[in-house]
């Protein structure tokens, strides 16, 4: 019954190994592609992109590499944007900033609570405490979204 359980969560593990390894294969025959026009960057940052978009659906655990990668990209996309978020909110936490960060990315609700390990509601809950935390104000979740949104030049 172990060896049963054990073959199956390496089963597992094998799948989601190849799950990424398909990802970065895809990404990387398009930055070949794009090499050949100078778009190295771009290339790189659709990867993270992809693979913050698709981890959920893709059944992909996020490694600590992976949030290094989705930080980097925000902060060449939007270079003022975790400064300032910051300024607004000294004490956030990791988690907070990721869920800002995929937040800023345009993840759904669903794959942000999948990435961070959460629950839905629980990131609905996260998402109001933030905006208080940030603004000072009682506000919904959606008003945090938009302040995310809208973060980048305040």
């Amino acid at each position: 019954v172990m060896l049963y359980f054990y073959m199956r969560r390496k089963r597992k593990q094998e799948v989601q190994k190849e799950r990424r390894l398909r990802i970065f294969q895809e990404a990387h025959y398009r930055l070949a592609q794009m090499h050949e026009e100078g778009n190295q960057k771009k290339v790189r940052n659709m990867e993270v992109q992809r693979l913050f978009h698709c981890a959920r659906t893709e059944e992909l655990k996020v490694t600590e590499q992976d949030w290094a990668a989705l930080q980097r990209f925000v902060s060449d996309s939007w270079p003022q944007f975790i400064p300032a978020l910051q300024m607004k909110a000294p004490k956030i936490t990791q988690i907070e900033l990721r869920i800002c960060m995929l937040i800023k990315i345009s993840v759904s609700v669903t794959d942000i609570a999948y990435l961070v390990n959460r629950t839905k509601q629980a990131i609905t809950v996260s998402r109001s405490r933030l905006y208080k935390k940030i603004t000072g104000e009682e506000g919904t979740a959606e008003q945090l979204d938009k302040l995310i949104i809208d973060l980048e030049n305040l």
